[in-house]
């Protein structure tokens, strides 16, 4: 099955100075439970499915420890996953602090 988007009308732009626009937005499916992953993988590989979800869970451990230390970790074809961060906007740089940390 294709990837199915549909398109929108937007206000673009930055401050006091939007267009509109029309843009592409997804319309994703159902979310996959990690259960029905470790399933597919397990009949993909021929790996139990306890061996399956014990790396995931340390997968996941890994990847949110490198991106604690403030690394990107490179997951092949799914692209980079890397920490980020929210900072209000102000005039003085001085102002400027960290609002939100996300990994």
């Amino acid at each position: 099955m294709a990837i199915r988007y549909k398109v929108e009308q937007a206000k673009i732009g930055f401050g006091t100075e939007k267009k509109e626009a029309y843009v592409g937005k997804i319309q994703l499916g159902m979310t996959v439970e990690t259960e029905m992953l470790v399933e597919q993988v397990s009949l993909r590989t021929g790996m139990t499915q306890a061996q399956v979800k014990m790396t995931l869970d340390n997968m996941t451990e890994s990847i949110l420890h490198f991106c604690k230390l403030g690394n990107g970790v490179r997951l092949g074809k799914l692209g980079i996953i890397k920490p980020s961060i929210s900072t209000g906007s102000h005039e003085n740089a001085d102002d400027v602090s960290v609002v939100k940390l996300k990994y």
